[in-house]
């Protein structure tokens, strides 16, 4: 989608925990592949005579002289999980170590600082109400999604980022912007799948709520699905309890199925769904999703689900490395590595800006860009094109 051109001095810094020491170093190699000329900074380990640290990058390579070309712009892949306090720390204090400056050090190490992130954990953005006595359930709950974009105001100047869960999560970011999303990788292995017209015929696509419908849209877009081929379904939760399906449009009878989704988490209402659709009459279920958060006992559920017949595959991407480990020996289970999209359009922002792409990009490039729209207005507007009434 880009070229590297090494001239542009492109940097790349990580953000550094000891989460991603751990499990994200196969994710992060892959980045180096797909931009080998680029200078690394590195976070050298050191302590202070009395035990305090210090915390600052330097040239992983090259000379100190490599200093006076700087400001350079730097791409810096990072993954916001609210839990990890490291993690939080290390966002802040990479995008600070980068960007500061004072008497004697002018300029900062980058101007332009590029913020790659796969995965943000963006899902709690706002107060609850309980739908069965309509109390709200939690006051003062922690909007992860603007506690995010504070984070990075200051030190980063673009996002790009896989997937977030709905616009809610992106209205609190303070500086420019782009939704990337993993749909074409998803529609590409449905095709080489359901290869010809009357296979697509024989194939709908499901979306658990309003929430996943303009993804669903996307998928039917690009793999050239009517949209009658979508099934749109109502969720009734207590809590993260699943309590009920309600089918709003579309009948699986007789239909392979794909459900495509946001994120799997544990799998467990996932597999109730599943379940739903089979006594329904489909056939064949796969179960799509970006994002592997894949909490316990996901993979148990994933791997009975198989085993009993309920789902036939599940297609998850790499943008977190529970992919890797987590379903690890599963028969059925693809892995999408979305490491070339995420670091093309990084390098597409420091060529130009997002603005620009926003503005000016060629439909090759406009399949990979899906900016969150409120679930409502989609499913009005869907609602009226598939000749439902009110």
């Amino acid at each position: 989608m880009s070229t590297l051109n090494p001239e542009k001095h492109k940097e790349e810094a990580r953000v550094v925990a000891p989460y991603f020491f751990q499990y994200y170093n196969k994710f992060l190699e892959r980045i180096k592949e797909f931009i080998p000329e680029v200078s690394r900074w590195s976070i050298p380990d050191y302590l202070f005579p009395d035990g305090t640290p210090s915390f600052h990058v330097e040239p992983e390579t090259g000379m100190r002289v490599d200093l006076k070309k700087l400001p350079r712009p730097t791409i810096v892949p990072m993954w916001y999980l609210p839990s990890d306090d490291a993690t939080t720390s290390a966002i802040v204090k990479v995008g600070n170590a980068l960007t500061h400056t004072e008497k004697g050090r002018r300029k900062p190490l980058s101007k332009k600082v590029v913020a790659l992130c796969p995965y943000a954990m963006l899902r709690q953005d706002g107060d609850s109400i309980d739908p069965a006595d309509k109390q709200i359930r939690s006051i003062g709950q922690a909007v992860y999604s603007e506690i995010f974009a504070n984070l990075i105001k200051d030190y980063y100047s673009d996002l790009v980022i896989l997937d977030p869960h709905s616009d809610k999560a992106m209205e609190y970011q303070k500086i420019p912007h782009i939704s990337l999303t993993a749909t074409p990788l998803f529609v590409d292995w449905f095709l080489k799948k359901y290869s010809d017209v009357e296979l697509k015929k024989k194939v709908k696509i499901v979306s658990l709520d309003k929430g996943s419908l303009q993804r669903c849209q996307k998928f039917a877009e690009l793999a050239g699905l009517d949209e009658t081929q979508i099934i749109v379904l109502d969720k009734k939760r207590n809590g993260h309890k699943l309590t009920g399906t309600d089918f709003l449009y579309g009948d699986p009878k007789g239909f392979d199925i794909i459900i495509f989704d946001d994120m799997i988490d544990t799998f467990g209402s996932m597999e109730k769904t599943c379940e739903i659709l089979k006594e329904k009459g489909c056939k064949d279920i796969t179960v799509m999703a970006t994002h592997g958060v894949l909490s316990y006992p996901a993979r148990n559920n994933i791997k009975k689900a198989i085993k009993k017949g309920v789902i036939k595959n599940v297609v998850i991407t790499n943008s977190l490395p529970q992919a890797d480990y987590g379903l690890d020996g599963i028969g059925n289970v693809t892995i999408l590595d979305i490491v070339p999209l995420m670091v093309s359009f990084a390098e597409l922002v420091i060529d130009s800006s997002i603005a620009d792409i926003l503005n000016n990009y060629d439909k090759r490039v406009s399949q990979y860009i899906m900016e969150p729209k409120d679930k409502e207005k989609v499913w009005k507007h869907f609602a009226k094109n598939v000749g439902l009434s009110f």
